[in-house]
């Protein structure tokens, strides 16, 4: 006859407490890990758009200015216009009518930003305004776009056109901008003071320069609504980064 044993609980009780502790350690440890090298991943990613941003930042202290330049240009071809006289500080009359005919466009590489949205990881920015303005910024963008468009569709459409069947004389930009010798045999509108006196006395002329005017102050506007957009970003960024 063989004596029944008797069962040792105790130790069987120890032993799977033990194991399911060292499982319940493992998997903490393993979601810390994976904690760890989220937080370091989102750290990256917020480093490398904050030098991203701060180079549109850049880019956009650069193109307002310049915008700010072709408001100021064109304020003098309007006085002109309803004046006779051309007077200006900044700008000769060749320099002016050239900003008039140059269609502007703004077109910023966004490659973290795109990358994080193309491969839906814009989820690892924990802080949810800054994840929300990051993935709205293109949408302030497409707005001032749009507003290039509509600018360069007057420059196309009724500016170019309008100087070639008014034979206004074009000179390029190196004749404008450089004193390279080569260039001193381009006409010039300072050279041809009929024609122009002609054109300036054309009312379709000055709503053309009203019009081209009017397109400018709202782009200058939409590119203010950027930078500010942009400018937000870049506090978060750094806020969240000292977090």
């Amino acid at each position: 006859m063989i004596n029944a044993q008797e069962i040792p609980w105790k130790r069987i009780t120890v032993e799977g407490a033990a194991i399911v502790a060292s499982i319940l350690l493992a998997f903490a440890i393993d979601a810390w890990w994976s904690e760890v090298q989220e937080r370091d991943f989102e750290n990256e990613t917020l480093v490398s758009l904050l030098e991203e941003f701060k180079g549109h930042r850049a880019e956009l202290n650069v193109q307002r200015k310049g915008h700010g330049m072709m408001l100021t240009a064109f304020d003098g071809l309007i006085s002109y216009a309803k004046t006779g006289v051309y007077s200006s500080d900044e700008f000769s009359l060749d320099r002016s009518m050239y900003f008039l005919r140059i269609p502007l466009t703004t077109d910023f590489g966004s490659g973290v930003r795109e990358a994080l949205i193309s491969s839906g990881q814009l989820g690892v920015i924990s802080n949810k305004e800054l994840r929300y303005e990051v993935a709205e910024w293109s949408s302030v963008l497409d707005e001032l776009k749009d507003d290039q468009v509509n600018g360069s569709n007057l420059v196309f459409n009724f500016i170019l056109p309008y100087m070639v069947r008014e034979a206004v004389p074009i000179p390029d930009f190196d004749t404008l901008f450089s004193n390279d010798p080569m260039t001193s045999g381009t006409r010039s509108v300072e050279t041809e003071p009929e024609t122009m006196k002609r054109i300036f006395n054309d009312p379709q002329f000055l709503t053309i320069l009203e019009i081209r005017q009017v397109f400018l102050v709202h782009t200058i506007g939409e590119y203010d609504s950027l930078i500010d957009a942009t400018d937000s970003i870049i506090t978060k960024l750094k806020v969240s980064l000292v977090d």
